[in-house]
């Protein structure tokens, strides 16, 4: 692994939290010296104001600049036990990120790293969208195969509490499984409804949950295979989705909002007001900027999630913007 030394710039956000808040952090590439790894936080959280009904606040930006990832997008997040945060970019990268704002370089051996997510024990599964392949990766940065036969644009990727991992395959409008120890995926569900399969996620009964890119719906597929369409978001583009106890948290990347979905599949918006950005504060105010993967901290009280800036001038995407959302607490 590489690690990169890292500046910080904070900036708070007005007021008080009371839902969602952000603060933004630039990082950036700079030269090994004296004071070089210093804390890239988010800032601390502030519930003080919040009751269990509150709203969520978008509190903490972090900046990973063109200068720090070749960016080609940005794709999966995914948070282990020690609260590191691991980021792909669509590219040829994984990141992480400590709590202590330690920026490192895990992996540049992909050819489009997309879904990710982290195992029992801590290591971390990712999978390669155009190299049509599962890895894990080990402490050291190595790559092992996990699969590479039977995949089709691989996005999201979880593990079911059975212990069989489950791929959404984007380009082939299906869900892989893959036996525990790893091999040749098999197709668990193929459905005309599938547009791009892109997240997805297992609650705690091996249900799983599937965000389609391509259509506004989040299906429900239990452990033998049935589909039903749970919910109906009212828009195409949907990216990833997690749990927070119940309830599903899913990135609209095209509408740049982020949704609460609940079991009985009502939902509703708790952050981004439609318009691009990168505001911060409570729902009705704070802007997103193409929200993608998101994840859960171990608290179940933060999540990350990316964003990018957009086709900038010469065709070249912004910096990737990591950013946190505070879940009300009570």
């Amino acid at each position: 692994m590489k690690t990169i030394c890292v500046k910080r710039r904070i900036l708070r956000p007005q007021g008080r939290a009371l839902t969602h808040v952000l603060v933004a952090v630039s990082v950036w590439g700079v030269g090994c010296g004296a004071g070089a790894e210093q804390e890239a936080n988010f800032g601390e959280p502030d519930y003080s104001e919040q009751s269990a009904d509150a709203t969520l606040h978008v509190a903490g930006t972090m900046e990973l600049s063109n200068e720090l990832i070749s960016l080609g997008g940005e794709g999966g997040v995914a948070v282990d036990e020690s609260g590191t945060i691991y980021v792909s970019n669509f590219h040829s990268s994984v990141w992480s990120v400590t709590p202590a704002g330690v920026v490192t370089l895990v992996s540049d051996d992909f050819q489009t790293a997309s879904g990710n997510t982290v195992l029992p024990g801590g290591v971390l599964m990712q999978s390669d969208f155009r190299g049509n392949r599962v890895v894990t990766i080990d402490a050291g940065g190595e790559l092992h195969d996990f699969s590479t036969e039977g995949l089709h644009g691989p996005v999201g990727v979880v593990r079911a509490p059975s212990g069989i991992v489950y791929v959404a395959n984007c380009l082939g409008k299906y869900i892989a499984s893959i036996a525990q120890g790893g091999g040749p995926a098999r197709v668990f569900v193929e459905d005309d409804r599938f547009g791009c399969p892109n997240g997805i996620t297992s609650d705690a009964e091996g249900n799983l949950y599937v965000a389609d890119l391509e259509n506004p719906i989040v299906f429900k597929i239990t452990p033998d295979g049935s589909m039903t369409e749970h919910a109906d978001l009212g828009g195409p583009g949907n990216g990833h989705l997690a749990f927070v106890g119940d309830a599903l948290y899913v990135t609209q990347l095209r509408a740049h909002q982020i949704v609460r979905l609940d079991a009985d599949g009502s939902h509703r918006v708790v952050t981004g007001t439609g318009d691009r950005g990168f505001v911060n504060g409570p729902e009705g105010t704070a802007t997103v900027s193409f929200p993608n993967g998101i994840a859960a901290d171990p608290s179940g009280t933060v999540l990350y999630f990316n964003t990018h800036m957009g086709v900038m001038q010469g065709g070249n995407r912004g910096s990737m913007i990591m950013r946190r959302l505070l879940v009300p607490t009570g």
